[in-house]
């Protein structure tokens, strides 16, 4: 009987404590998942909320990007196309009865312009003029076309002289008659029995380059309600729906239709530049809907996952706290039967000094894991001070680099050559000339682009061009004299390129500003020997670039700031960039001990010295 009450008693208190389990298990499980499915849900609708104003904003944008880039190509497009057949003498040919010797020829000189404007400009496909008149004769860019005053042109311009269209290349050879936007202008005739009108088709696959590789289905209505462009195929033979809203307001009009079918449309209306009709844009967003669903769906599997396994952890503690609780009372009742053998194993594993041994492992345990953390960090520390030591020397390496890097003017270089050619060809001598002075500086910073250095003597040629070039533009306003003292040969002396004129140009703009006339710039050379200023630890054989102007010079204030300035630069801030770059330029080759310094007073002019050393071929 006592061993059956014993055995009952036992089956008693394992129960109890299922149910002691049960309760935490409970308590814990709410305490998690109720908190975790309100944190959850809140922040699920407010991500998904935060995304579609990101889409909204997004697909705004590249609507912008797009009417910006489309309405530049009409602009553009339109002036390109101006001039051509702007003068009597075409509007004389196009009313003639009989061509002419001149008018043949003015006839062959308007076809080599169509043709050189369609190779010149991208955009073109084909440039074509249309007439009536039987006595003109059909050539590549001329046509003749009895219905050229028909319903086919009629309907396309109406009552306006330039419109932009969406029509079929009539004269392509490609029996598929592929069409095209075009902008088509009506030509003032002198005779009303005939008429004629230019049509400059846009090729498309111009509009693809120009409008860019994109996510967004892009579509363009022409002012005559056709789809001239759409990044879809299939756009172009479907009718595209424009909301009435989209062309009440000059914004872009965003349609939201994710929960519809996931789908974020932009609307915006413009009109071309000198012509009648309204371009419309419409840029679809047909993934919105599928990022915003897929995005929702990985916040529901994390809040199910993360509530799993909070369950799944609550469920594990209260085991393993119930059995804690049973051996506990297990090791009492033993206590009480006096079994101490088994005690001392249950003491061993689960009393209080077992527990204090744990806690000072767990401590010594921590403690070396906070020495491995400390000698990791201090490792970590050094070593990352090692890489921004080499990340500064990369850096200044690099910034010696783009400071000395300038923008390559081969394009520009050769206009010039072109233009003074043609100068030269009609005459006129001093356009020649200044676009030689101008064309030999440009020519002189291609040269010395991408290299570290160059004479003193070249770079002293390239600032005496480019007074000059300030002297046609300013007169007696700009004078300039350059010494340079003996025992200096500017041919072997060698100096970073595009050093000097900087200084110049800034005793040109700043310094003669305010200065009528008689303005002087001197420009001396120096050994370092040859200067008064003691306060430069140079070698006596470095030299000293002075540029001095007799402009009104600065107050102490003004000379403060801008030497803050050029020692200390803000990125933000482009006053005094040319000055401050040639400063780090100097100091990164030389060494602190040598740039720039700036002397000032209020009517005595500025003074900058420069401090280079005299040759770097053997550094």
């Amino acid at each position: 009987m006592k061993k059956t009450f014993n055995h009952d008693k036992k089956i008693s208190h394992l129960l109890f404590m299922s149910q002691v389990q049960k309760t935490m298990f409970i308590v814990f499980s709410f305490a998690v998942f109720i908190p975790l499915s309100i944190i959850g849900i809140v922040l699920m609708r407010q991500t998904r909320d935060e995304l579609i104003d990101q889409y909204v904003s997004q697909i705004k944008l590249e609507t912008k990007r797009v009417n910006s880039i489309f309405y530049s190509l009409t602009y553009y497009n339109f002036l390109s196309s101006a001039n051509v057949y702007d003068s009597s003498e075409v509007h004389d040919l196009f009313s003639t009865e009989e061509m002419t010797s001149n008018q043949k020829k003015i006839y062959t000189s308007l076809n080599n312009k169509l043709e050189s404007l369609q190779r010149r400009s991208a955009a073109f496909s084909e440039v074509t003029i249309v007439t009536d008149n039987p006595n003109i004769p059909t050539s590549k860019h001329i046509r003749f076309d009895s219905n050229s005053y028909g319903l086919f042109w009629t309907q396309k311009l109406g009552d306006s002289w330039v419109k932009w269209a969406y029509i079929e290349r009539i004269y392509d050879v490609n029996p598929e008659k592929r069409s095209n936007l075009a902008l088509v202008r009506r030509i003032g005739v002198s005779s009303l029995n005939y008429h004629a009108y230019a049509v400059y088709f846009i090729d498309k696959n111009h509009l693809s380059t120009i409008l860019g590789s994109t996510p967004y289905k892009v579509t363009i209505i022409s002012p005559d309600g056709k789809v001239c462009f759409s990044s879809s195929r299939s756009e172009y033979k479907s009718s595209v729906k424009f909301p009435k809203q989209a062309g009440e307001q000059n914004d872009v009009y965003v349609k939201n239709t994710l929960r519809k079918d996931g789908r974020l449309s932009a609307y915006k209306s413009f009109t071309a530049y000198r012509t009648v009709g309204t371009f419309k844009i419409r840029v679809d967003d047909e993934l919105a809907g599928l990022h915003l669903k897929r995005i929702v769906l990985i916040f529901r599997l994390m809040i199910i996952c993360s509530i799993a396994a909070a369950v799944t952890l609550v469920l594990i503690f209260s085991w393993m706290w119930s059995r804690r609780v049973i051996n506990l009372r297990n090791a009492m009742r033993q206590v009480h039967d006096g079994n101490y053998n088994l005690i001392a194993r249950q003491v061993k594993s689960n009393d209080e000094l077992s527990e204090t041994f744990k806690d000072l492992l767990e401590t010594a345990d921590n403690l070396r894991q906070k020495e491995k953390e400390a000698y990791e960090s201090k490792l970590y520390e050094q070593q990352l001070e090692l890489h921004e030591q080499e990340l500064e020397n990369e850096q200044q390496q690099m910034e010696f680099k783009m400071l000395a890097s300038q923008i390559n003017p081969h394009f520009l270089y050769n206009t010039l050559e072109m233009i003074r050619m043609q100068a030269l060809s009609k005459g006129n001598r001093e356009v020649a000339n200044s676009c030689k002075m101008l064309g030999k500086s440009l020519h002189y910073v291609l040269e010395n682009t991408g290299t570290d250095i160059t004479t003193l003597t070249r770079e002293l040629d390239y600032v005496r061009n480019y007074l000059d070039i300030q002297r046609l533009r300013f007169g007696d306003r700009v004078n300039f004299e350059i010494k340079t003292d003996d025992g200096i040969d500017t041919d072997t002396c060698e100096i970073l390129p595009l050093t000097i004129q900087p200084i110049v140009e800034n005793a040109v703009v700043h310094g003669l500003e305010s200065v009528e006339e008689n303005g002087h710039i001197t420009i001396t050379i120096m050994k370092m020997g040859a200067s008064e200023d003691e306060e430069k630890e140079t070698d006596s054989d470095d030299i000293v670039i002075c540029v001095k102007d007799n402009g009104p010079g600065m107050d102490a204030e003004e000379l403060s700031k801008l030497r803050e300035n050029i020692s200390h630069h803000d990125s933000a801030d482009t006053h005094s960039i040319g000055l401050y770059n040639i400063n780090r330029r100097v100091k990164l080759l030389y060494g602190d001990n040598y740039g720039l310094t700036i002397d000032s007073f209020p009517g005595h002019g500025t003074v900058v010295m420069l401090y280079i050393r005299k040759s770097v071929k053997n550094d």
